[in-house]
């Protein structure tokens, strides 16, 4: 049904003028799994804009196509356009995903260091001054907690003036897993005195 849609939006030549209708495509080609079909989609879109990146590099993060969002992250700078919270959010993800996929093969089959890759992102992001949205700092937490940097987690949270609940759990659940539950207890009971409710 989104190909005959589309062979529609192609014919009436909708397409050269909508960048939201152009955006709108990727993401249902994305959506239905069509990752080749989304890619081609975008990269025929006459003008395209971030919108049109996340959505083919939130769907390489639902797939598991790690190395194909991380390619796709660097293409939008390539491509002189700037990342948004979202990309920097879904970009942070896919570096959790290669932690996990790093657990479970051998160094021999090692490609690329999440923890490496999730510092540059950070860079970035500290650049542009992205790295002070909440949703960006929850994920950066996230990320330097699944690659084990517990003590860059806990100065990170403690220097950052908004933190909310998603935080206060990340970094709990991270102390937890990695062998540090006096800390964990301490953050807590830290939840309590500062009246947030767990």
């Amino acid at each position: 049904k989104g190909k005959e849609i589309h062979e529609d939006i192609v014919s009436r030549g909708l397409l050269e003028k909508d960048i939201v209708l152009g955006n709108a495509l990727v993401d249902m080609y994305a959506k239905c799994g069509a990752l080749a079909k989304a890619q081609e989609v975008l990269e025929e879109l006459s003008t395209r804009d971030i919108v049109s990146w996340n959505a083919i590099l939130s769907a390489y993060l639902d797939q598991y196509y790690a190395e194909k969002a991380i390619q796709t992250y660097r293409q939008i700078y390539e491509e002189g356009m700037e990342p948004n919270d979202r990309t920097f959010v879904i970009a942070l993800q896919v570096c959790c995903i290669l932690k996990e996929m790093d657990d479970h093969v051998s160094d021999s089959e090692h490609r690329i260091c999440p923890l490496e890759l999730g510092r540059a992102i950070h860079s970035d992001a500290r650049r542009t001054f992205f790295d002070k949205k909440l949703f960006v700092l929850n994920a950066l937490i996230s990320m330097y907690a699944k690659c084990g940097t517990i003590k860059d987690v806990l100065s990170m949270f403690s220097a950052s003036s908004h933190v909310d609940k998603v935080s206060w759990n990340t970094l709990i659940s991270a102390c937890a897993d990695h062998g540090l539950e006096e800390e964990a207890l301490q953050l807590y009971h830290e939840m309590h005195m500062k009246d947030i409710s767990p």
